[in-house]
């Protein structure tokens, strides 16, 4: 064997060798983020201060639980279409389209306002034209608004009222090109986000405005503009799902996600992470997050409220903190 032919067959054995440690290095090493993490919109970021004060003894919930898919429902038959129509106020028979990646979609419209279901979407949407975009002058409190919303929900059969689950309400300035979240006092357009609620009363909750399946936007004069209906259903599997400890939680508290900041008040996108202080829960509820339309299987979090000091004023505060283990 001549010298050439040792030296390959050294380098050979001592890249070998390298990349076995290599790879003992990485497999001993768990970069992996929690699951469900990635499925959560985070513009904040993690390593919040966040403290808390419950003791694990107050800290009563399951080590699993089932498993939740989402399924949609079969395209919405033309009959079904018409009913929700005429609940809103449109007569006569509807123009037919039929569109390759929504299926056939019905539209009624006047000269006010339209609506248009697409059958393979089973998604409808209402439409009203031309309001006008000043702020809101009369008394519209966020109990009034969200009041408004379920009855247009109700009224019209869209859902009944175990059906629904409120998740938030998003204030926008309308007088730009594009639509610019804002503080109540400022906004023009009011969104009210709502989510299907499950058979069994499992809490579920989703991130608005984004991705949110139900959503009713209100005029500054208390009229519903429009609204955005997906009809979904969930489905509760036999799969089980292990959640973590009080110990744990408490361990992964950095990795909790800013939701909400005084009760939608103070939109989070608005803020940085040098505008907010210490962080203190006092509360722990569990529920399963939905992303739409991203999500076919939901995610276990932890949903975790208290006390946020944000620009040196302390205000209520809701962080969610993927469950599972």
């Amino acid at each position: 064997m001549n010298k050439a032919v040792k030296t390959i067959i050294g380098l050979t054995l001592f890249s070998i060798i390298v990349l076995f440690f290599i790879w003992l290095e990485i497999s001993q090493t768990d970069t992996r983020q929690p699951r469900g993490i990635v499925n959560i919109p985070n513009p904040i970021g993690y390593n919040l201060d966040i403290s808390l004060e419950l003791s694990s003894d107050q800290f009563d919930f399951p080590e699993s639980v089932k498993q939740i898919n989402v399924s949609n429902l079969e395209p919405t038959s033309r009959e079904k279409a018409e009913s929700f129509a005429k609940q809103i106020g449109f007569e006569g028979a509807p123009r037919i389209v039929n569109d390759i990646s929504y299926g056939t979609t019905y539209r009624w419209s006047d000269r006010n306002s339209s609506f248009l279901v697409y059958s393979k979407a089973q998604k409808g949407i209402y439409s009203v034209y031309n309001f006008e975009n000043t702020q809101i002058t009369q008394d519209l409190s966020l109990e009034r608004v969200r009041a408004i919303a379920e009855r247009f929900l109700y009224d019209n059969n869209f859902f009944n009222r175990e059906e629904l689950e409120f998740v938030s309400i998003e204030h926008y300035d309308a007088g730009h090109e594009d639509l610019r979240m804002t503080t109540p006092d400022k906004a023009n357009l009011i969104q009210v986000n709502f989510i299907p609620a499950t058979q069994e009363g499992l809490s579920i909750v989703s991130l608005s405005p984004e991705f949110s399946p139900i959503e009713i936007w209100i005029t500054n004069n208390g009229e519903v503009t429009r609204a955005i209906i997906h009809f979904l259903d969930f489905i509760i599997t036999e799969t089980n799902v292990r959640l973590i400890n009080y110990n744990e939680l408490s361990n992964r508290l950095n990795q909790a996600i800013l939701i909400d900041v005084d009760e939608g008040n103070m939109p989070v996108p608005t803020l940085e992470k040098a505008d907010i202080g210490k962080i203190t829960v006092s509360e722990i509820k569990f529920a399963y997050f939905y992303q739409y339309p991203k999500d076919d299987v939901l995610t276990p979090v932890f949903v975790l409220k208290g006390q946020g000091v944000i620009f040196d004023q302390e205000l209520p505060v809701t962080l969610y903190l993927p469950a599972e283990k």
